[in-house]
Order: C-alpha cells, then sequence, then structure tokens
C-alpha cells in the first residue's frame, strides 16, 4: 500500500515537487533545512502551490487547496482551513532543534487511514 503526492502550480503539475510511492506508515522528508527560519523557508516553498492531489494505492485522489485557491464545486477537496490539508503548515508538527549557528527544522504530517476513507 503506498500514496503518491502532486503538487500544481498555476494548474501545472510541478515535478519538482511531487513525492512519489510513500509506503503505509512511513515518512518522507521533503525539505531540509539547516538555517535560521528553515522552517518558514519550506512554507515560503509551497506558498503559491494552487492545489495538490494525493493519489491513494487503489486510484481513490483527494484534492487539497492552497491558500489562494477556492475549494469550489469540488465535494472531495479539502479547503486550505480543513485541519487535514496538506499545504497548510498549521497543521503539521514541528520540530526545531538549535545550535549556536543554525536551527534544523522538521514539519511532520502523518496521512491517516481516516484521510483515505474520507477521500473514498
Amino acid at each position: 500500500m503506498s500514496l503518491h503526492i502532486d503538487y500544481y502550480n498555476n494548474g501545472i503539475l510541478d515535478n519538482a515537487l511531487s513525492i512519489d510511492s510513500i509506503k503505509k506508515n512511513a515518512c518522507n522528508q521533503v525539505y531540509s533545512a539547516n538555517s535560521m527560519g528553515g522552517t518558514s523557508n519550506y512554507i515560503n516553498t509551497i506558498i503559491d502551490i494552487d492545489s495538490i492531489i494525493i493519489r491513494y494505492y487503489d486510484g481513490v485522489t483527494i484534492v487539497h487547496f492552497g491558500y489562494f485557491t477556492q475549494a469550489g464545486l469540488n465535494p472531495k477537496g479539502l479547503a486550505f482551513n480543513n485541519a487535514r490539508n496538506l499545504l497548510n503548515g498549521q497543521n503539521w508538527t514541528s520540530k526545531s532543534t538549535n545550535t549556536k549557528h543554525t536551527t534544523k527544522s522538521e514539519l511532520s504530517f502523518s496521512i491517516t487511514q481516516q484521510d483515505y476513507l474520507n477521500a473514498k
């Protein structure tokens, strides 16, 4: 069982950000920063993303809409303010490690079985 995540900017697939074949109960690193403000750097990277599409192993898909995109009439889409929207940085768990000169930041978001059931 795995899933695939595609990021779209102005309706065009951004292959540089796409994540392929995330296995069940796995963690994939999508961004790494060892600098001041590392967490905000990732958020700045995805702020212009209009949507992502998560495709589960059996073809079930769901759209997560970005900050500047209206969910519209898509009943399967998650508005930006939804607590399960992957593009909303407030929905992630943040962990930072500080040293004298740098900050290492890690953001986590778990896609759950309930997320899959909601997408069906």
